[in-house]
């Protein structure tokens, strides 16, 4: 699968229509960033300023590409909620990213 800025939108917004993302109100996909990058050993990454959210070509099936989307995204959602260690996989993002594992299936050991 080539990965292109206007995938990663699209993947985007269908996951902000889905549980527990439509209640989290993240930005709209106009209003960040999106990238398409060529790290190794890096799937996906967010920066806050301005909102990014950049997503390796390393993913290589859509499997791939909507867990990584959905973790840049609870990164994107504690950010946005003001939470000091945002960038961080602590006790915070845990709860998050369980949350949108139970909500959509994903097995939280590949997530």
């Amino acid at each position: 699968m080539r990965l292109t800025p206007d995938i990663l939108v699209s993947t985007y917004d269908m996951l902000r229509t889905c549980a527990p993302f439509r209640r989290w109100k993240l930005l709209h996909s106009d209003d960040v960033v999106f990238e398409v990058t060529h790290r190794k050993h890096e799937f996906g990454e967010y920066q806050d300023i301005p909102p990014k959210i950049s997503v390796s070509a390393n993913n290589k099936t859509m499997d791939e590409l909507v867990r990584t989307m959905a973790h840049e995204m609870v990164h994107h959602y504690l950010h946005q909620k003001g939470f000091r260690s945002w960038h961080k996989h602590g006790a915070l993002f845990n709860r998050a990213a369980s949350l949108v594992c139970r909500k959509l299936g994903f097995d939280p050991a590949t997530f």
